[in-house]
């Protein structure tokens, strides 16, 4: 088995909307609007850039709606996506097994190919160039691998020309040997999206409001063998503050939890486990228990009324240290049943084959879609 990927330590990005609900509300108001836009011309610089910070972040309200209503009318099922035309993908370069696993991953994710199928068809590409399109060339991809009579040429044919329009939008792996990360390849993917799409499955990834996968620390203070995904999780979205003090009320306690809210629920929630130690630099190999269903709701702003419940459709599996190392794919099918993906072998297996650390390999990034 070649070696072709590294393990990357992500970006921490937290921007929520949460603290700016309130300017959010007075924005909407149309007297305040209105004197606002009146009073423009008096105010310094700094005044000028927090009014238009808050007038974006309410715009992106609106348009966070609006691609909510385009995309609950896209299918959301198997069809189109027969189990006999599942396959392996040729590694032609050596080097790209982090993005094969990513797009065995994405193309198991129905929303994601019906929102490509029926949402961004030829005549409606907005790129100047489709041969430089990169939705266009995931297209095809969807075409191509979910056709039943497709050859293993056909898919390799359409993957060269992936490969020629990432590297001229300026995607380049991050060492000399070609290896990069699946997670730096979805988010550069998905800011290319942005651009290119009036509307995504994946502008809205995971809790919060933010375009980054939601990375998770492996924290060593668990030593729970049992410990689940959802226990991360836990951590994760759960702060707690000691020797707290509320300013307003005086109230004094030891500890207080902070609660991270989710503001904007993700359709497709891409969870990364980061298992590189930031001060060694070494992997941190912790079994984590996979959850094969998320339920997310007592993460659940009271501004959102849907039932945040994710079943898992995707495994994303690493071998090495961050510099080096081998990537696999483990995707549920049309079926139900569970595959593993090594470059152009492709196996049947269990869930829990999928969700379970084998040997040097351990899961890395998973794939859940709103039920």
């Amino acid at each position: 088995m070649s070696s072709s990927g590294s393990l990357k330590r992500p970006h921490d990005d937290d921007d929520c909307l949460q603290p700016f609900k309130k300017a959010i509300i007075e924005i909407q108001d149309p007297v305040f609007d209105d004197f606002t836009k009146r009073t423009e011309s008096s105010l310094t610089t700094s005044e000028i850039g927090l009014y238009n910070l808050r007038r974006r972040i309410a715009n992106s309200v609106d348009v966070v709606a609006e691609n909510k209503t385009m995309i609950s009318k896209v299918k959301n099922d198997w069809s189109e996506m027969p189990t006999i035309a599942q396959k392996g993908m040729e590694n032609f370069t050596g080097a790209i097994c982090y993005r094969l696993s990513l797009l065995q991953a994405l193309i198991h994710q129905t929303l994601f190919v019906h929102f490509l199928l029926d949402l961004h068809r030829p005549e409606h590409c907005v790129s100047d160039s489709i041969a430089g399109c990169v939705a266009c060339s995931l297209r095809l991809l969807v075409l191509e691998y979910w056709k039943p009579s497709s050859a293993r040429s056909g898919i390799s044919k359409v993957l060269r020309g992936m490969h020629a329009v990432f590297s001229s939008l300026g995607w380049a792996a991050d060492v000399w040997s070609g290896h990069a990360d699946p997670e730096d390849q979805l988010t550069w993917i998905m800011n290319i999206l942005e651009s290119e799409l009036p509307s995504s499955p994946e502008a809205d990834t995971y809790p919060g409001h933010q375009d980054f996968p939601l990375a998770i620390d492996i924290f060593q203070t668990i030593k729970d063998p049992d410990a689940t995904l959802a226990t991360y999780l836990e951590r994760y979205m759960v702060e707690k503050l000691s020797d707290y003090r509320c300013d307003g009320c005086q109230d004094a306690t030891k500890e207080k939890d902070r609660i991270q809210l989710i503001t904007q629920a993700p359709e497709i929630l891409a969870i990364q486990i980061k298992r590189i130690d930031p001060i060694t630099k070494n992997k941190i190999k912790n079994h984590v228990n996979i959850d094969p269903i998320l339920n997310l709701n007592f993460y659940r702003d009271s501004t959102v009324k849907d039932q945040l419940i994710y079943e898992l459709n995707a495994v994303i599996k690493h071998r090495g240290d961050e510099k080096d190392g081998h990537y696999i794919a483990f995707a549920r099918g049309p079926d139900g049943v569970w595959s593993q993906y090594d470059d152009s072998r492709r196996f049947t297996c269990t869930l829990a084959t999928a969700t379970s650390s084998m040997g040097d390999f351990t899961p890395y990034l998973m794939c859940y879609q709103r039920k």
